[in-house]
């Protein structure tokens, strides 16, 4: 006989839906969220795109994503000659990009000999259901803080993934184990076999760095830096970057901020630091808003948070993507990266990036032999990143590894 069963809880609920002894989950997304504002870390959310940095594609069963963008035409006037001449100027031109996707895949399992011989163990049902995670509301309640945790798990996979997917340093670091540092033998593994998918947004910024492309190749000198720290000039840094913008990337930057639209350049921690350091007012008397700032950490006029800051009409953003890598390699990175609106694209084949939301996570419980009650967890797609226009980022970058 088929059967759903809800589970209320507070925040949201947890639906079993099936027929004997196999059962499916679905966790609400309301609980989810909840959990993840107040509890979980996020590392990003690409859907959210605050930043205005990405431009999304979803796909559907292509297996190809194509960018594409019209430019305006230039110089179409000419000398006036005889009357009935034509002589035509071809105008709009398309620029067209086109990357191919990545399939990846998610396989997981939960199963309820891992509360066994703890206190845990009597939250499970007696008898055969001490295999059965869903037998009591302690067991459910237990298995919907494990879904948050996975759907947060997966957000954060995937935003690692878009990011710095294959990026040379993570072979450089399993080569000479820097990883050693931070991470267990488990946990790094996984996160090598996270980043084999594909091609992520900094492993092609600092792939065109190594090309030696002039504007993905801003100089930071090594005397600058102290480690983790960034001891000279951040503001002369953060204008080099600005000056070093191709003629065109320039002058859109320049329109913006006239019209109020603030570009956003990405700042790893030390250079941020110094920067805020140097843009410190020490006459708080006569300023009440940078007061504001130096004691609560916040003014919206100018845009000023915990992890912003504004200089010169650009929103100066900490780059917390950077150390995380960083982190996890044992490396540290100083790097300063200025990106048109909508530069950096990210195409899936799902109808919409639900990347907090399970991204398409199917589950199902298997109550009779030989499954034991065992919970599967599973979901695939597909991911492609590229950089739209090359001309339109600049990148100043400095990586220290241990034996440099």
């Amino acid at each position: 006989m088929n059967h759903d069963i809800m589970i209320d809880s507070p925040g949201g609920y947890l639906k079993l839906s099936g027929a004997g002894s196999q059962r499916y989950l679905e966790v609400s997304t309301g609980s989810n969220a909840f959990f993840y504002r107040n509890i979980g870390l996020k590392y990003g959310d690409i859907a959210m795109n605050a930043l205005g940095m990405y431009s999304l594609a979803s796909i559907g069963r292509e297996g190809q994503a194509v960018f594409t963008s019209l430019t305006a035409p230039n110089y179409l006037l000419r000398k006036r000659g005889a009357g009935c001449a034509w002589d035509p100027v071809k105008g709009i031109k398309s620029n067209i990009e086109s990357i191919d996707l990545c399939p990846w895949k998610s396989d997981m399992e939960i199963c309820a000999d891992a509360l066994w011989d703890s206190c845990f163990e009597k939250l499970l049902g007696t008898g055969v259901d001490v295999q059965n995670l869903l037998a009591t509301p302690e067991g459910r309640a237990i298995v919907q803080e494990m879904m948050r945790q996975i759907y947060l798990g997966l957000g954060n996979s995937y935003f690692m993934l878009a990011h710095f997917g294959k990026h040379e340093l993570i072979e450089e670091s399993d080569d000479n184990g820097w990883w050693q540092t931070k991470s267990t033998v488990e946990d790094w593994i996984n996160f090598k076999g996270n980043q084999e998918v594909c091609m992520g947004i900094y492993s092609y910024v600092d792939m065109l760095k190594r090309e030696n492309h002039p504007n993905y190749n801003v100089e930071i000198k090594k005397s600058d830096v102290s480690g983790d720290e960034y001891i000279g000039d951040a503001r002369a840094l953060i204008d080099l970057v600005i000056s070093s913008a191709p003629h065109e990337f320039g002058l859109i930057n320049r329109t913006n901020i006239a019209q109020g639209k603030y570009p956003v350049i990405k700042v790893t921690y030390g250079i941020f630091n110094r920067l805020n350091q140097q843009n410190t007012i020490q006459c708080f008397c006569e300023n009440p808003i940078a007061f504001k700032a130096y004691m609560t950490g916040v003014a919206e006029e100018f845009n000023i948070t915990p992890t912003s800051l504004m200089y010169k009409g650009y929103v100066i953003v900490l780059d917390d993507a950077q150390a995380t890598f960083d982190d996890k390699v044992g490396v540290i990175t100083h790097r300063v990266l200025l990106g048109a609106n909508g530069v950096f694209g990210i195409a899936y084949d799902t109808a919409q990036l639900a990347q907090f939301n399970g991204l398409g996570l199917r589950m199902v419980q298997h109550l009779d032999a030989p499954f034991q009650g065992k919970i599967y967890l599973s979901t695939a797609g597909k991911i492609g990143t590229t950089i739209l226009d090359k001309s339109l980022v600049v990148n100043a970058s400095l990586i220290l590894t241990p034996q440099a």
